[in-house]
């Protein structure tokens, strides 16, 4: 009700993700007001950030699956806070780095895996990948950056997240 009386269009906005089938990052978007409503979107909007260190969205899993209403929360909250969307979409690709990161280093000990190989063109993504580098430090992360394998090539032997 506060946000339908005080921010009728982010109310709006918030009634199209709930009525049509969108992806998180359609919705995540959408959220931002941007033009381009995708991942690639929000990828090209976090890339204009020129700085260091970003906000905290939140990525926690709720019985064993990403919760994603409190992902779309967390940026929904900053934005209720005049926070601009190119520091929001930047800290959307750090968060999920952190995240990628903890689930990354858990696998690799659970496994005895020596190497960490990223697969897919969402992991080629600047603020992503350099997030996970740098939380991955001691680890060897492989990815081809230039030819990232995407939805039509696969990895056998390999842990998919």
């Amino acid at each position: 009700a506060n946000i339908e009386t005080n921010h009728p269009e982010l109310y709006q906005v918030l009634v199209q993700i709930e009525q049509n089938d969108l992806s998180l990052f359609e919705a995540t978007a959408m959220i931002l007001g941007l033009r381009e409503v995708s991942f690639e979107g929000v990828m090209k909007e976090g890339l204009k950030f020129i700085g260091k260190g970003g906000l905290q969205i939140d990525t926690k899993v709720a019985d064993n699956r990403f919760n994603h209403v409190a992902f779309l929360s967390s940026i929904i909250s900053y934005r209720l806070a005049g926070v601009d969307s190119v520091y929001l979409s930047y800290s959307i690709f750090e968060s999920f780095g952190d995240y990628f990161s903890e689930l990354l280093t858990e696998i690799k000990g659970k496994t005895k895996a020596e190497d960490i190989v990223l697969c897919g063109s969402y992991f080629a993504g600047q603020s992503l990948f350099s997030r996970l580098q740098r939380n991955l430090k001691s680890v060897s992360v492989v990815m081809n950056m230039s030819y990232p394998i995407g939805k039509e090539n696969c990895v056998v032997g390999g842990v998919f997240l």
